[in-house]
């Protein structure tokens, strides 16, 4: 049954969506596009005003030595930090490896937010959870035998048939399969709302699996070479259980009037987050490891660096947080969140 918009909603709040939308996302890209080649030209234009110390100052590539440090571009340097926190092995999979499958968890939880609006309107009934939960563990179970199989496979075979088998290839096809496989099966044997149940208990998990990343991993594994592994996985595993904690309470919502509220709250945290640990990971590479001033008392190059690149963040931000203000009454009607028509309505 489709959502009828012209109903909800006065004429005054609508718009049409061409040209109206088009002309708006075009003049973000835009202006997106301008405010990044001007910041990649910036420092050529700082040289030709006699402003030095901003441009990288570095020898030429040698292609028969590897320096030793090397550090990516910017837009880089939040998963080049994140796969240095990895450990060296997990479950029978390597660090690198491991790193670029948790970095998808998050890339999929933000996805997956827009359609939570669905669940609301699904008719789910908590009798019904029961069979949900025996859905995800059927599920969940099916994709941990067959992770272990290929993780096996290729420990074993690796060296004769090549990176084919490798984790991070095979690991979400995995899951994808399994996911779908219980949903045709529970679907087939009656289970009709499976599809809903799969997707509010699915999002719940990544969430868990998610906060584990951020605090056990990015901030126990930081803290832990400054105050020590026990005060850092410790702060990290209370942090891992009150966001865990907070963010299924929000969930559970989802059949409560309050459901609209609880969305649009659980969306700016997750992208809250999201952000931050970006942000967080790429100041923390650039980090100076020599200190902050020279013998001189000036600002070592590692510094300017970092310094520049911290104002180059908050431009972001600002001109992000202006666009997230110029679309929030979409955002908003997007996530299910009740507007003042919808409640003089109601």
């Amino acid at each position: 049954m489709g959502v009828n918009y012209r109903e909800q909603y006065e004429r005054r709040q609508l718009e049409p969506f061409w040209p109206n939308e088009i002309i708006k996302m075009t003049c973000a890209v835009l202006f997106t596009m301008a405010v990044i080649m001007f910041f990649a030209v910036l420092p050529v234009l700082l040289e030709l005003a006699s402003v030095h110390g901003v441009m990288e100052q570095e020898e030429p590539a040698n292609a028969r030595i590897t320096p030793p440090h090397i550090r990516p571009e910017w837009y880089f340097l939040s998963v080049y930090q994140y796969l240095k926190l990895m450990p060296a092995q997990l479950v029978g999979i390597e660090g690198s490896a491991l790193g670029v499958l948790t970095q998808g968890v998050g890339i999929v939880v933000l996805l997956l937010l827009p359609w939570w609006h669905q669940v609301a309107d699904a008719g789910l009934d908590r009798r019904d959870l029961r069979r949900a939960v025996a859905a995800l563990a059927v599920a969940f179970v099916t994709f941990v035998v067959a992770s272990t199989a290929v993780v096996g496979a290729y420990q074993r075979w690796s060296a004769n048939i090549g990176p084919w088998l490798h984790p991070a290839f095979w690991l979400p096809a995995l899951a994808v399969f399994s996911w779908a496989g219980v949903y045709l099966a529970f679907r087939r044997a009656g289970f009709v709302a499976v599809g809903s149940w799969l997707r509010v208990l699915s999002v719940a998990l990544l969430f868990v699996v998610f906060q584990g990343v951020v605090y056990l991993i990015v901030l126990g594994q930081g803290l832990s070479h400054v105050v020590g592994a026990w005060a850092g996985y410790g702060l990290g595993t209370v942090l891992f259980l009150t966001a865990c904690a907070w963010m299924l309470s929000q969930l559970s919502a989802q059949w409560t009037p309050r459901a609209g509220a609880g969305r649009t709250l659980l969306f700016w945290f997750v992208v809250t987050e999201n952000i931050a640990l970006f942000l967080g990971l790429m100041l923390w590479a650039r980090w100076p490891q020599g200190g902050w001033l020279d013998e001189a008392g000036a600002l070592t190059h590692e510094a300017r660096q970092l310094l520049m690149m911290g104002a180059v963040v908050l431009i972001v931000l600002l001109v992000f947080s202006l666009l997230i203000a110029m679309e929030r009454r979409s955002i908003r009607r997007v996530l299910g969140a009740p507007t003042a028509t919808g409640r003089a309505k109601g």
